[in-house]
């Protein structure tokens, strides 16, 4: 591996426990259908994954997530407790975290998620937001 990566999961809840196992809920394997063109969530999670070679340590991580027509929420990644936590027979580091926006107004386009480190901008994907609108009747 010679570069970094990221990547995310979009769900509706998540719960961490004590040994480092994440329960992810509701969570979106493709686009988010509304029924309009916005609708309020009370949350989202924005699981990330991150990845870098181990000769390219991470020395600032943060997390950001922009929703069409909305401010974009992020958070900076204490990097403190990694460098310990690192599998040494592992050929890279990976870094998780969530992002929790409450909330939410979801309209139609779509939800950005990027990873901003010292020397870069990674795209770490998203997901889309569809409008479903009124659907027709269907004849039987």
């Amino acid at each position: 591996m010679d570069s970094r990566t990221a990547s995310v999961i979009v769900c509706d809840d998540a719960l961490f426990g004590l040994t480092g196992k994440a329960f992810l809920n509701g969570v979106y394997t493709t686009d988010i259908m509304i029924p309009g063109e916005l609708l309020m969530v009370q949350q989202l999670v924005f699981y990330f994954t991150v990845e870098t070679p181990k000769a390219k340590p991470f020395k600032s991580v943060t997390l950001r997530v922009s929703p069409p027509g909305s401010v974009p929420s992020q958070v900076e990644v204490p990097l403190a407790s990694l460098q310990a936590a690192q599998n040494p027979n592992r050929p890279s580091m990976i870094l998780r975290g969530p992002l929790l926006i409450q909330q939410l107004v979801l309209r139609p386009g779509k939800i950005e998620a990027k990873v901003i480190t010292e020397t870069e901008e990674l795209d770490a994907g998203g997901i889309w937001v569809v409008s479903g609108g009124a659907q027709p009747p269907r004849p039987d």
